[in-house]
Order: structure tokens, then sequence, then C-alpha cells
């Protein structure tokens, strides 16, 4: 754990939220790994994302082999690219932690993880937006159509990923200029796994709320100084090596898929 965070505090410090597309990189040791992402996520983001999975080959083999996370770190952008990146970490069980912030459309990546963490006040939701060119250029008839049919697809994903109802329904209230920051209550409400994913890994692996339930309480206790026992620490690394038996063949299989479902796209021009 203290690695982790020592590791979380150097990334931390290069962390500089630009305007323009977001960025993607590998950081590793060689006991932790992560692919980042940061920044405004904008038009082309996806395509890009696929491609750099595809270009560095060798380190996303090592992220999806050992199941280490995403660290994200993003103010939002477009939803569209952000709903198709968060298809891929859905389909490849990737975990998805937030570092920094996760607001606005970046708010669809970290709900479609079924292993996702996050502290209190840094996930922000608002109701998704069109950007002022295209709000402009419609009338009002032509801009409800388009954003009935926008925003009823948007919380169908988000319900789809087990966002609790209340949640999309405070979403609704709340402009483009307007955010909610989710309170301790909220990440319970989301929850650490998606459910399907966690029953499985409970009847399988053996799963063990109790103990991650005490584990999780002591590290808040300890402000994160936390200690693993002898015995924990071989639950954990048992729950691991058998939860990476199942994703991780599942993972380099829709991986290869989205990277040549995107390079086909990519040669009709599209």
């Amino acid at each position: 754990m203290r690695q982790i965070l020592k590791f979380i505090a150097a990334v931390l410090a290069s962390i500089q939220l630009t305007a323009g597309a977001a960025d993607f990189s590998y950081t590793g040791t060689p006991e932790y790994f992560t692919l980042n992402i940061k920044g405004e996520i904008q038009p082309g983001d996806y395509r890009k994302l696929v491609e750099f999975l595809s270009s560095e080959a060798r380190p996303t083999y090592r992220l999806l082999k050992n199941r280490f996370p995403i660290w994200i770190n993003s103010n939002g952008g477009s939803i569209q690219e952000a709903t198709k990146i968060a298809s891929w970490v859905r389909d490849a069980y990737i975990p998805v932690w937030v570092i920094g912030t996760c607001k606005s459309a970046c708010f669809v990546i970290y709900a479609a993880s079924v292993d996702r963490y996050a502290q209190p006040n840094i996930v922000g939701i608002h109701r998704p937006y069109f950007g002022r060119e295209m709000a402009k250029s419609l009338s009002l008839e032509e801009t409800k159509i388009a954003y009935e049919t926008m925003a009823t697809k948007y919380y169908n994903t988000l319900l789809g990923y087990d966002v609790p109802r209340y949640l999309i329904e405070k979403m609704k209230t709340l402009a483009s200029t307007e955010i909610y920051m989710l309170e301790s209550e909220d990440i319970d409400a989301i929850g650490k796994r998606a459910p399907f994913y966690e029953q499985y890994l409970m009847a399988n692996c053996g799963l063990n709320k109790k103990i991650e339930n005490e584990w999780s309480a002591r590290v808040r206790k300890e402000a994160g100084r936390a200690v693993r026992t002898e015995a924990e620490r071989v639950y954990f690394d048992q729950v691991r090596d058998c939860t990476v038996k199942y994703t991780f063949p599942i993972a380099v299989d829709v991986t290869m898929k989205y990277i040549v479902n995107e390079a086909q796209l990519a040669e009709q021009g599209k």
C-alpha cells in the first residue's frame, strides 16, 4: 500500500490538465503499472487510445495480464468519445482509479469499470449538453429532438452500468455550468464492483466482502498507512490471481477486436 501511495504521489506531481485532446501514457515500476488518461476528452480520442494500445503492444499486454488499472484525471469533454472508451473499459474488465478528478463526460468511464476506485468529492456529474456551436446551429425543435435522443441514450448507458437512478435524476437537474461532486454515500451506492462481477468472484474466486470491508475501514482509519497481515496478503493475492485467470483471456480478445475494428474503419475513411 505504501509503495502504491508513493507511486500515486509521483504521478500526481507530473499531471497538469491542459486544453486539447486527452493524453495517453503508460507509467510503471517493477511492482506496479498503469495506463494514464489525463486531460480533456475530445473528438478522435477513442481512436487515439485504440491506436496507442496497438502501438504499445508489450505494455498493453502487461496491463491486461496483471489487471493493472487505468488512472484517470479528466474534467470531461466529449460524451461520444468518453462513451466509446467506456465500452472498451467495460468489455475488457479494466479497473479504473480516479487520480485527481473525474468530472462530466469522464464519469461514464468511471461508471463503466467493473472494478472502480474513487475518493469522495473528486467525481463530478451534471447533465449532458451540446457544445455552443452545435447548439447555435439548431432550431429549438431540432434541439429538442436531438437532445432528448442523446440524453436518453446516455442515461440508459449509465443505468446499464448500474449507476443508481437517483444519481441520474440528480444529473438531470444540473446545467453544464453546475456540478455535483459525489460524496461517500454516492460512491458506496455505485459500488466498488459491478454487481454481476462481484457475485461471480464470490462464487468462483472466494471473494469475501467481510475481509475486504474490514481492510478498507482500516485503510481509511489509518489514512492509507495500514499494512496487510500475512493472512490478508495471502487472501488478496489468491483473489487477484483467480480473477486474472478469468479476465485475462477475455481482455486480450476484446482489446484485439477493438483494435482491428477501428483499423478497418480508419481504412474505410470513417
